[in-house]
């Protein structure tokens, strides 16, 4: 495999974006299974895990992985992928409920903070080299080959 400047995936919004392109919410879970073991809870139509689920999954410290989700630069983007704030009426907080395509998000958000995280990255990028629809993905990410990209991404 060539060499992969994954500080591409994990500052730049526009590589995660080329790199989830294809993964719907479906793909996106049986990806994360192929790593670890996730329960989803079903609502309505939709899959989701608790921000306490995905400290553990990640092996990280649900204040680290919360600064992270609520930080600025990442809200939006998290949220257009399937981050969700609740209201639980029957303990008066705030919920955040997210889904499979948000915790891959995640994982290339994270950088080295997780061992798992760097898991899904590595099986995420052996995915774009397998598939040709997609050719140009991950030459987006190869070690100094395109300089403009870490000028968009700045």
């Amino acid at each position: 495999m060539a060499n992969i400047n994954y500080s591409l995936l994990t500052s730049c919004r526009l590589v995660r974006d080329r790199v989830l392109l294809t993964i719907d919410e479906q793909k996106a879970i049986a990806l994360l299974d192929k790593v670890k073991e996730i329960e989803f809870t079903r609502l309505a139509e939709n899959y989701f895990v608790s921000l306490e689920q995905i400290a553990g999954y990640y092996d990280l410290d649900l204040k680290s992985l919360r600064e992270i989700v609520e930080l600025a630069r990442y809200r939006q983007e998290l949220q257009e992928n399937g981050v969700n704030f609740m209201y639980d009426k029957s303990s008066n907080q705030r919920v955040l409920l997210i889904n499979g395509q948000a915790i891959l998000r995640l994982a290339l958000i994270l950088s080295d903070r997780s061992l798992i995280a760097l898991s899904i990255r590595n099986l995420l990028v052996s995915r774009q080299y397998s598939q040709s629809a997609q050719p140009k993905t991950i030459e987006l990410v190869k070690e100094n080959r395109f300089q403009s990209i870490s000028t968009l991404c700045a």
